[in-house]
């Protein structure tokens, strides 16, 4: 980057720069009078040097006075000489003149500073030049515009500084927030392992339970098993069972009809009986004749249960020793007819 470029971009930036104590030496190379020069400034005012304008025009650098001097701003001199602009300094500075170079050289601008400054001599284009363009710069000059670039470059530096400490701030901020966070999460977390503790336990409570579980549904598996072939032999059993029933249900059918059979005929001897033994009583009861040669003819009744029998009878003795009897008997329940006869002998 060439010098007069470096002036015109960092010139905007120079009332912010700290204050330089200095002394400035340089001889310059001759000029086309032949005379040298050099130039010094005093630290407590402000001192211009100009810079040879490369044929189109140079740019000043002002140097502050402690918070008291001006700022220059270089305005481009469109191909004919550059303008200088001066900012006062509390009535202490002085004003700036700009005298065009015509394209032969720089032009020497004063600036008085109370009695405390000094004189500034122009670069002109030295005796091997043809032009002025490669004239060279005294070396305080060189010096003084190596230690406002380093300024500028430091100040850069500091306002990077200034936005990294800024961005570093809001990281720390953000680490901080970061950290609090995660703190709550850590109380989040450790709740949560509690509550698993406390589920692990109550989880391998519930396992054993399972576990006990499993082991009664096992044996109730196998009594389910063991009640299934049981199930089994009783259905097989049932139909057998079944079958029996039928063939016994048959029987028992007609072991039915059998037993009703009897019952009746046991219903008629009960009638036959009761009359038969009513029949026998009454005819018991006919009288045998006592006298010889006699007949007697009677008549009886007799009674069994609900039946009641009459019988007739007749006899005769035909001896004292011998006798004849016979006899008809009826009752009313069955209805028969009974007979009989009967002889005896007396000795």
């Amino acid at each position: 980057m060439s010098i007069f470029n470096s002036f015109k971009v960092k010139a905007i930036f120079l009332a912010s720069l700290p204050v330089f104590s200095f002394d400035v030496y340089a001889e310059s190379k001759k000029v086309e009078s032949g005379a040298d020069a050099s130039v010094k400034a005093v630290a407590t005012g402000g001192a211009l040097v100009h810079v040879p304008d490369q044929g189109k025009g140079g740019a000043l650098v002002h140097v502050p006075d402690q918070g008291k001097g001006g700022a220059l701003v270089h305005v481009p001199d469109q191909g004919k000489g550059g303008a200088l602009v001066h900012v006062p300094d509390q009535g202490k500075g002085g004003a700036l003149v700009h005298v065009p170079d015509q394209g032969k050289g720089g032009a020497l601008v004063h600036v008085p500073d109370q009695g405390k400054g000094g004189t500034l001599v122009p670069v002109t284009k030295g005796d091997g030049d043809a032009d002025g363009a490669k004239a060279k710069l005294p070396l305080g000059v060189e010096n003084l515009i190596s230690t406002i670039e380093n300024g500028m470059d430091i100040v850069a530096l500091a306002q990077n500084q200034e936005a990294l400490g800024n961005q570093i701030q809001a990281n720390t901020d953000l680490v901080v927030s970061t950290g609090e966070l995660v703190v709550g999460h850590g109380k989040v977390i450790e709740d949560i392992g509690h509550n698993i503790s406390r589920h692990g336990n109550a989880i391998r409570t519930n396992a054993e339970d399972i576990d006990a579980g499993l082991d009664l549904m096992v044996g109730l598996e196998d009594r389910i098993n063991s009640n299934g072939n049981s199930i089994r032999q009783n259905t097989a059993d049932i139909v057998g069972n079944s079958k029996a029933i039928a063939a016994n249900t048959e029987r028992m059918n007609a072991f039915d009809n059998r037993v009703s059979g009897l019952e009746s005929r046991v219903g008629k001897l009960d009638r036959k009986v009761d009359g038969f033994m009513a029949q026998s009583a009454a005819q018991a009861n006919l009288v045998i004749p006592y006298t010889v040669g006699k007949t007697s003819v009677s008549l009886a009744t007799g009674t069994s249960g609900r039946a009641v029998a009459f019988a007739v009878g007749a006899g005769r003795r035909f001896s004292d020793t011998f006798s004849a009897r016979a006899g008809v008997a009826y009752d009313n329940m069955s209805r028969r007819v009974t007979a009989g006869a009967g002889v005896g002998f007396e000795f």
